[in-house]
């Protein structure tokens, strides 16, 4: 979410707030130096899944902002290559062990499918998959691990809520999206970097909740949620100032 955050802001317009050149240009240099930090640090934590949604959720950001500076794609494939360099070896290996991962998660996730047969309206309880799945729990999913999140959020909303109410999060984000790329739509070809970040991590966290947790985390749900909040603002106020303009003779 860093990564997207940073690189939409720093694809915005710059604020020079009364600055000489020099010093705009050595801040947006730090902050650059900055987000590249993040992106190495995004590869070294070696999760497949944070690279995979990271890179969908930038992209998404990229288009929406549509940025015409050649030097602009140019920093970023310097810096994907030199994350992948430095950092970059245990993501490789990590990608090499895909396929039994993929088994054991594979029927895990059937266990769960199971759950949510059994009670697909009601589900099971707000926060009580732990406690729920021991009763689905079996091998070949390990038996010496707790298995409190389903890693996937999709399922985990499902088999806690049912399928009406666990649903409904979805839907919800789904209308912001859309509320979103409207803003976005609207202000053409003036940028709107906030709408931008937060429609890269809809995007993200919609591809990082098929196989992991992240939003379950509050820390993570708390930060997703104010980027939210400051993407449908600026629409907001995007609205609020173009009807304040005088209408033309």
């Amino acid at each position: 979410m860093g990564l997207i955050l940073g690189l939409s802001l720093m694809l915005g317009p710059p604020s020079k707030a009364g600055r000489g050149q020099f010093a705009l240009a050595l801040e947006r240099a730090l902050l650059w130096l900055a987000l590249l930090f993040v992106l190495v640090a995004q590869v070294a934590s070696q999760s497949r899944l944070g690279v995979l949604s990271a890179a969908v959720g930038a992209g998404v950001a990229l288009v929406v902002l549509r940025p015409t500076h050649g030097r602009t794609f140019l920093f970023g494939a310097v810096a994907i290559a030199a994350a992948l360099a430095v950092a970059g070896e245990g993501l490789v290996e990590r990608a090499s062990l895909l396929g039994p991962d993929a088994g054991i998660r594979m029927e895990l996730y059937r266990q769960v499918l199971g759950m949510i047969a059994d009670r697909p309206l009601t589900g099971w309880g707000l926060d009580c998959f732990p406690l729920a799945f021991e009763l689905a729990h079996s091998p070949p999913v390990s038996s010496g691990l707790v298995w409190d999140h389903a890693h996937n959020s999709y399922l985990t909303l499902w088999s806690e809520m049912g399928l009406i109410a666990g649903s409904a999060p979805m839907l919800g984000l789904f209308l912001i999206a859309l509320r979103l790329w409207t803003t976005v739509r609207r202000s053409a070809p003036r940028p709107r970097p906030l709408a931008a970040a937060a429609l890269g991590l809809i995007a993200a966290e919609a591809v990082h909740g098929l196989g992991d947790f992240g939003l379950e985390i509050t820390g993570n749900l708390y930060l997703f949620l104010a980027a939210l909040a400051l993407g449908l603002a600026e629409g907001r106020s995007s609205h609020l100032s173009a009807a304040k303009e005088p209408a033309p003779r």
